[in-house]
């Protein structure tokens, strides 16, 4: 079974995405999502559990290679001196296309105990969807402000 390796790839690549936000000198933004590595951590290793427990040591028929990356954000989101409100709202967006995929995943699965942990997979990423709106909720009004507003063309041009 592949199921372990429908998670199994976000920590890494949560990880990969706080890296790159603080080469960005975005700190904010990559300590958010150091949480989102931890969390994801324990989702893949409570899968891993679930897995063990439904199908033992039966060999796997799906590597990750195989499986999308279902909740990793767009690395090419990522930009210098990005927000924290703009890392929430990637962080997001991943969060919101993770649950589109285990809703209809949980549609097409056979077998009680694979919709089961479907369900739950489901439910998880519902409470990601709902962590991370309450850390937006938290912020002050984004600021707008263009960093290209009033800047001066080069001279001569």
């Amino acid at each position: 079974s592949g199921i372990t390796h429908i998670v199994y790839v976000d920590p890494q690549r949560y990880g990969e995405l706080a890296t790159q936000l603080e080469l960005h000198h975005a700190p904010e933004a990559a300590t958010f999502f150091r949480h989102m590595v931890n969390n994801e951590r324990h989702h893949a290793d409570a899968l891993k559990r679930r897995r063990q427990a439904l199908f033992g040591d039966a060999p796997r028929m799906v590597s990750a290679a195989m499986v999308p990356a279902i909740e990793a954000p767009d690395h090419e989101a990522v930009r210098a001196l990005m927000t924290l409100h703009q890392a929430l709202r990637l962080a997001m967006a991943s969060e919101r296309r993770a649950h589109a995929f285990y809703a209809q995943a949980l549609e097409a699965v056979a077998g009680e105990s694979i919709g089961e942990l479907f369900a739950d997979l489901l439910d998880e990423e519902q409470h990601h969807i709902t962590m991370v709106q309450k850390e937006l909720d938290k912020l002050p009004p984004e600021d707008t402000t263009d960093p290209d507003d009033g800047v001066d063309p080069p001279v001569g041009l």
